[in-house]
């Protein structure tokens, strides 16, 4: 196990017991907020994944549409739309196309994974 996964791993461990702690306690706020945070450490340890053998490896140039990346980050499209619309995730724009590198997909990733910004 890479340093990466069993850091994630830990980290995952961490939101469950803090979630369960929330059940407990009959705390919903913060069972929903628990929830946003472990689904952005999932959605970072998905994005750090190194490819499998049989896969083949994504470019480093490999590019979503909006609905695409917003599939991946577990949000709607208009969240996606907005978070492009404020900045917090980069684009590419061709004509009217919008398309999201996956790089930026993965720096997004990064810098919500340990807030509740949903």
């Amino acid at each position: 196990m890479s340093g990466r996964s069993k850091q994630a791993r830990e980290l995952g461990h961490c939101e469950m017991e803090r979630l369960a702690e929330a059940l407990d306690r009959g705390d919903w706020l913060t069972v929903v907020a628990e929830c946003q945070r472990l689904h952005l450490v999932a959605m970072r340890a998905f994005l750090s994944l190194p490819a499998e053998p049989a896969i083949a490896t994504p470019a480093a140039n490999e590019r979503f549409d909006v609905r695409a990346a917003a599939k991946h980050l577990g949000i709607s499209a208009t969240q996606t739309r907005r978070y492009v619309a404020s900045g917090e995730l980069g684009y590419e724009r061709y004509g009217r196309r919008l398309v999201i590198p996956r790089s930026a997909l993965e720096d997004f990733a990064l810098t919500h994974a340990g807030g509740g910004d949903g």
